[in-house]
């Protein structure tokens, strides 16, 4: 292992990849390398298939990649955000991006308000993530598994990106998920304001307690078969189309929710049910 402050790009290395035609060739052996932050970032920005790994266990920030790769890995803070995500130009055969493994750890941060995921990156986080509200941008096959506690919390998920949270606790969530995208969340929300589209999914985690979230009071939009399954005593006021489905547990009132085409609101007593 390496310490010290790691030069987050090899200005020789990078400008002569960056001006050839050739590409970069793994070396086959896997080093880790300490970074030095300066710990002020409320944001984190993640791209490039890069897997962060959000740990109150470690002290340091660390890139762990192969060798060869390493110099391309660029983490940095610019504004209020920590930015991590590969050198622009970087080039890899089709073998090297279907082996690409980039495994970042950083410290947890309770200042930390907002996660922006892109490219099929991936943040998994072993302490919950708390504050008076929080925020998950995640497009393009990006995954979020983490706990959240926070008073109010804003999701967005399109191009089959997914978020898997064990256990979510807020007082009003807004949440949008399209392309083919799924929120899998256990936990209670006081309101929640949903938009579902292209087939996108809201559910429980795991998939055998497809019930574990409660949502006292929901309103919002289903459409293009879109589904979402949870718990409410309080109201559903929701407009579903396009064969979109909302099925649910409790005592809620459904009045107020419109369907149209082949959607349904579908109340279930026993909670073992194929839905």
């Amino acid at each position: 292992m390496r310490t010290g402050k790691y030069v987050l790009v090899i200005a020789a290395a990078c400008m002569a990849l960056l001006c050839s035609c050739s590409k970069l060739e793994f070396a086959g052996v896997y080093d880790r390398v300490m970074v030095e932050l300066d710990q002020s970032y409320t944001g984190i920005d993640v791209s490039d298939c890069i897997e962060v790994r959000y740990s109150v266990d470690c002290e340091s920030a660390a890139i762990e990649a192969d060798v060869n790769l390493i110099p391309y890995v660029e983490i940095y803070e610019k504004g209020n955000t920590l930015k991590i995500g590969l050198a622009k130009g970087l080039k890899l055969d089709d073998d090297g991006w279907n082996s690409l493994r980039v495994v970042v750890t950083l410290p947890f941060r309770p200042e930390v308000r907002s996660i922006s995921l892109s490219g099929a990156a991936t943040f998994i986080s072993d302490f919950p993530v708390t504050g008076d509200r929080f925020s998950l941008d995640a497009s393009g096959a990006s995954r979020f598994t983490g706990d959240v506690a926070a008073d109010m919390v804003a999701i967005d998920l399109s191009g089959a990106s997914t978020m898997e949270c064990g256990s979510l606790i807020c007082s009003r969530m807004d949440l949008s998920a399209g392309g083919a995208s799924s929120a899998r969340l256990s936990g209670k929300v006081s309101s929640c304001r949903i938009s579902l589209s292209g087939a996108s999914t809201m559910k429980g985690v795991p998939d055998v307690l497809p019930f574990s979230l409660e949502l006292h009071d929901c309103s919002g939009s289903l459409s293009g078969a879109s589904y979402a399954s949870f718990r409410s005593d309080g109201s559903i006021s929701c407009s579903l189309s396009g064969a979109s489905t909302i099925v649910y547990m409790g005592n809620a009132d459904i009045s107020r929710s419109r369907v149209s085409g082949d959607g349904s609101v579908i109340e279930l007593v026993d909670d073992r049910s194929d839905y």
